[in-house]
């Protein structure tokens, strides 16, 4: 069964994913290979540049085997969903306690994925938004560009030189840093920003 944490977004409703940006709290979504797929803005700013990286890397060590043990029951269709008090690490190597929240997203039968929310033993910073500006990547410019001259998604990766998935990658990151659900609203924010 193949699996695509955007496509559940989309599914769930376009401004899901802008929703879970907005929390102050970090979140996301693992596969089956305990691999994060998708994380919001919190988990990037607490935890860094994490997606393909296995969730349990950001545990303390002493709280790896809890979390294993979680996810296992999840996975496994033991349960629909659970909470573990587990210790996240932080990039400059602090420690935070945190419940972990967790549901199982599929049938019990085919579990795709584990969504993931932390609730921390203290609360989290409150962080501004930085400029969209400042965090779109050189290469993200480019394909927000090549968007706004109306090429399609084979017509970019043509052009970059980049498979069409990549591409798509590209375009929903591009969405998700300017808090569009669409290319279109992408576009008319980007205008906006002055980026295009």
């Amino acid at each position: 069964m193949s699996f695509s944490p955007a496509a559940v977004l989309d599914a769930l409703g376009g401004d899901l994913d802008w929703a879970l940006d907005e929390l102050a709290t970090p979140a996301w979504i693992l596969d089956r290979d305990r691999v994060i797929r998708w994380g919001n803005r919190q988990l990037f700013e607490q935890a860094g540049e994490v997606l393909g990286r296995l969730g349990l890397d950001l545990l303390d060590p002493g709280s790896r085997a809890t979390g294993e043990d979680d996810l296992d029951r999840l996975f496994r269709g033991h349960v629909h969903r659970s909470t573990a008090a587990l210790t996240l690490l932080e990039p400059d190597g602090g420690r935070i306690p945190v419940a972990v929240h967790s549901v199982a997203i599929g049938p019990p039968d085919g579990i795709v994925a584990v969504f993931g929310i932390g609730a921390a033993g203290r609360p989290l910073p409150s962080r501004r938004l930085a400029d969209p500006r400042s965090r779109l990547t050189p290469r993200e410019l480019e394909v927000l560009r090549l968007v706004d001259r109306g090429l399609m998604t084979k017509q970019i990766a043509q052009e970059l030189g980049l498979s069409p998935y990549t591409v798509n990658n590209y375009v929903q990151e591009i969405n998700r840093k300017l808090r569009a659900p669409t290319r279109i609203a992408a576009l008319s924010r980007a205008r906006d920003l002055g980026l295009i």
